[in-house]
């Protein structure tokens, strides 16, 4: 079904659900003239409002949501929320963009990541996977926020699409409570995966203080075979791949892409007077796998496989800890809140590279790979200080401080070039890099008018970013010596934001918003000009005498109107907005011919669309909800030999839609029968190439019992579709002849169980 028949057919079911919900609810008997949804309260303007009463357009998930769903990760959430995208290589390593917004380049996200007020992702990273999200689990969490368009004034630099907040679950005072969830399943292609959780609130000191712990430990077989071939059939040229599949098969490594995750989250909470909170708080996760979630095209198709001429493995780990205090002082009509935060993440990549080396020098196919190392750390402060109660005038004043150290290490190692050059490694790749950030933000809002409410808002932020990079070449008979670079960049600027709101009653809100977002820039990677894979020639054709050093910052302008509306006494709730966007200086990627990547500034773009949510509580038993989102996002001139002007922006689909259908009925006094099928659909984007449209098909069902424990089957991927979520880049070069495309994974189906008490 292409894009088009697909969005009419979403309208017409839109329009149809519409009328079918307005007269069948209408008609309703008294005895569900009670039943609503459940008010969700968010904290996206930094203070609590009701969802319904904010004016942004944002999606909230509720923790009672994610657990009926059975999400336990952000890329869940984003392959259903409108107007989201993602460009996943695999756990650890996804990048989203929101409202077209997209982070396919640059050194930072285009959408800031926090989990409560602690900022996840740094504001630049000369490594580059400071665009990459490391994905904490969502066992426990409260809810999870998705905010749509630039945030720049609350959330900084690094909010220019957007911004994802996850809000864990706070420790009870004078509550015991308790919860564990088991989970066992099947995955075609695959194997056997297992995960367990749980949770812990113990009240201490009377009503003084209590502990909250939840852990998680989850086993996912993998899905992807490592074929190992003798002859391997080397490439034939540029971009003609050898015949993989007609050559003899010496090896299999079945199911390499294995991954173990192991989390644990503690708060303490402590309340010695009552306008006196202080949260302490241990943020865990370790992630390993034996291999990558990527399938190698050519072959493509249903070939779950890598093809290599060694059996080399390809572990990774992603190991990320947060350390947190939060205070919380309350006045009459006012309180302070400050968050002081360190945030640890190292990783480790391993990848096999012998065919790329093969092509890019003509060196003899030998066990080679690239060993990545990472590791970054990060403190930050917000203090702030918001206003309370129900008066006209409300208020956020604050400030933001940041400190970034980043250390990155690429070695490539061939153990049998050590006798040839007197060295194992191929090529070293150091870089060092502080960044140190400061910010004052404030908004502030007026209600006039009666229904009227104007808000004005603005961010200053000053940067300073130095780098220390060293890289060269070893498997020369003379090697270079290192090219050392040593650079700084320094700036800053202002973030506005206006927004006019227009509340006639409880049931209705309509918004007006004008903000601006913005990023900073980075440095590119050294890239060869001597040599059999001199870059020179790829350089020469875009107009370019040597790679830039460096890349500057971008920035959005953003228009959006909005409207949200509740009817039938709360029965449903109906959320849209339009949006157009002028982005300036876009930070965008090409991969030259030699196989690297460069960033460039590449002028100008525009992303505009729309993004509807409909939700409706049909009866104490059914609940359904549908989206869609249509995103134009468009190369705004033409870079001769990268883009050409009225390009889609790289994983930016144009369609994003989904539905589901909840149950909750009543079998007998104690005992529920519930459920839920949903459909998400994904439209076609293009990275460094095409990525097909797909739709993910989901299904749950089983029994509960007085809120205390359930359990029920289940299966994901229910039409086992194959989903290119990115073309991964290589740890080396990449070479034309070969592209390594991350997938989901396929059917699965389990059992799980749940009790709470």
């Amino acid at each position: 079904m292409s894009e088009a028949r697909w969005s009419v057919k979403m309208a017409a079911s839109a329009a149809a659900t519409g009328v079918l919900l307005h007269s069948g609810l209408a008609a309703a008997d008294d005895s569900t003239q009670g039943v609503v949804l459940q008010e969700v309260v968010v904290s996206a303007q930094k203070r609590d409002t009701k969802l319904q009463e904010t004016p942004i357009s944002i999606t909230a998930v509720t923790g009672a949501d994610l657990a009926a769903a059975g999400i336990s990760d952000v890329q869940a959430i984003a392959q259903r929320t409108p107007g989201v995208a993602i460009s996943s290589a695999g756990p650890g390593r996804s990048v989203y963009n929101i409202n077209g917004i997209s982070s396919a380049a640059g050194s930072s996200s285009t959408v800031g990541f926090y989990l409560d007020d602690i900022p996840l992702t740094p504001a630049t990273d000369g490594s580059q996977t400071a665009r990459f999200f490391f994905d904490p689990d969502l066992f426990d969490v409260a809810r999870v926020e998705v905010l749509r368009g630039p945030q720049g004034t609350l959330y900084g630099a690094g909010s220019m699409g957007g911004t994802i907040r996850i809000i864990a679950n706070a420790p009870q005072l004078s509550q015991f409570s308790a919860a564990a969830t088991a989970d066992g399943s099947d995955t075609s292609h695959g194997g056997t995966n297992w995960s367990a959780n749980a949770m812990l609130n113990i009240p201490l000191l009377g009503d003084l203080a209590a502990l909250r712990i939840a852990v998680s430990d989850k086993n996912y077989d993998g899905w992807i075979d490592r074929i190992v071939l003798n002859p391997f059939p080397v490439a034939t040229s540029r971009v003609d791949r050898g015949d993989v599949l007609a050559a003899p098969v010496t090896h299999v490594s079945k199911d390499v892409n294995t991954e173990d995750l192991q989390a644990a989250r503690v708060r303490l909470l402590i309340q010695p007077l009552a306008e006196l909170k202080i949260t302490l708080g241990l943020d865990y996760q370790h992630m390993s796998q034996g291999g990558y979630d990527t399938v190698d095209v050519p072959p493509g198709g249903q070939y779950y496989a890598h093809f290599a001429a060694f059996d080399t493995p390809e572990p990774a780990f992603d190991q990320s800890k947060v350390f947190s205090a939060n205070l919380q002082y309350s006045f009459e009509n006012a309180q302070i809140i400050s968050t002081s935060a360190l945030v640890e993440r190292d990783s480790l990549q391993t990848e096999e590279t012998g065919e790329n080396y093969n092509y890019l020098f003509g060196t003899p196919l030998l066990p080679t790979k690239i060993i990545n190392t990472h590791t970054n750390r990060q403190f930050s402060e917000e203090a702030r200080l918001v206003s309370t109660g129900d008066g006209p005038l409300r208020y956020v004043v604050g400030f933001f401080y940041e400190n970034f150290d980043n250390t990155f290490n690429n070695n490539s190692i061939v153990p049998e070039y050590l006798a040839l050059f007197g060295t194992d490694k191929v090529a070293v790749s150091h870089l060092r890099e502080h960044l140190s950030q400061v910010a004052g933000f404030g908004e502030l809002t007026y209600k006039f008018l009666e229904h009227w409410s104007a808000t004005a808002g603005l961010r200053w932020y000053h940067f300073k970013d130095d780098d220390y990079t060293n890289t060269g070449l070893s498997i020369t008979a003379a090697p270079p010596p290192l090219n050392v670079q040593n650079q700084s960049a320094s700036g800053g600027t202002w973030l506005p934001k206006v927004s006019v709101s227009y509340e006639p009653s409880r049931e209705l809100l309509t918004y007006f918003t004008y903000s601006q977002g913005s990023r900073i820039g980075g440095n590119n990677i050294n890239v060869p000009t001597t040599g059999a894979n001199s870059c020179v020639p790829f350089l020469d054709a875009l107009g370019l005498q040597q790679v830039p050093p460096s890349y500057e910052g971008d920035s959005v302008k953003s228009y959006e109107l909005g409207a949200k509306s509740t009817l039938l006494n709360g029965r449903i709730t109906v959320n849209a907005s339009l949006f157009y966007i002028n982005w300036d200086k876009v930070q965008q990627e090409a991969i030259l011919g030699c196989g690297y990547p460069l960033t460039l500034n590449e002028g100008t773009a525009v992303s505009k669309g729309g993004n509807l949510e409909l939700n409706a509580q049909l009866s104490a038993a059914w609940r359904v909800g549908l989206s869609t989102g249509y995103t134009r996002a468009q190369v705004g001139e033409t870079i001769p030999g990268i883009v050409t002007a009225g390009e889609q922006l790289q994983n930016v689909p144009k369609f994003t839609n989904s539905a589901w259908v909840d149950l909750q009925q009543p079998l007998t006094g104690r005992l529920s029968l519930v459920g839920r099928v949903s459909n998400s659909y994904y439209g076609a984007s293009r990275d460094t190439g095409y990525k097909p449209a797909y739709d993910l098909v989901s299904w749950r069902l089983g029994v509960a019992g007085n809120d205390t424990w359930s359990a029920g089957v289940y299966m994901d991927n229910v039409t086992n579709r194959i989903a290119y979520l990115s073309n991964t880049i290589s740890l080396a070069a990449n070479i034309g002849s070969l592209d390594r495309l991350a997938t989901n994974r396929p059917r699965t189906t389990g059992i799980e169980v749940k009790y709470r008490f």
